[in-house]
């Protein structure tokens, strides 16, 4: 029995039928794709190489490394948000700062 080829829809691989896919170049990763082409290479009998940075980087935390301390709590909570003075502080008339439980608020003169 011989098989039909599709008329119009997705052929197994996920490819418009004969057609080219062109990806916008805001989807494109080159940087991206090449780290994750040289971190499969450096794969070996020690486990994945993103898991022997990843090791690298906690153990370097550990010893007081201050970037890779910033690295992890980055990843793990995300990073601060940061808002906009405005350019300068000088209009601020009240800072509120959140620490736990507290509040404590500060008043300008």
């Amino acid at each position: 029995m011989a098989t039909k080829k599709p008329k119009s829809g997705l052929q197994a691989g996920g490819n418009p039928a004969g057609k080219t896919v062109v990806v916008p170049y805001s989807l494109r990763t080159p940087w991206r794709d090449a780290l994750r082409l040289e971190l499969s290479r450096a794969d070996g009998p020690s486990g994945l190489a993103i898991d022997r940075i990843a090791r690298i980087v906690v153990n370097q935390a550990l010893l007081g490394d201050m970037d890779c301390i910033y690295e992890i709590a980055n990843r793990l909570d995300g990073k601060a948000a940061v808002q906009d003075l405005g350019g300068n502080a000088e209009g601020i008339q009240k800072l509120v700062v959140e620490w736990g439980s507290k509040v404590i608020e500060h008043k300008a003169d």
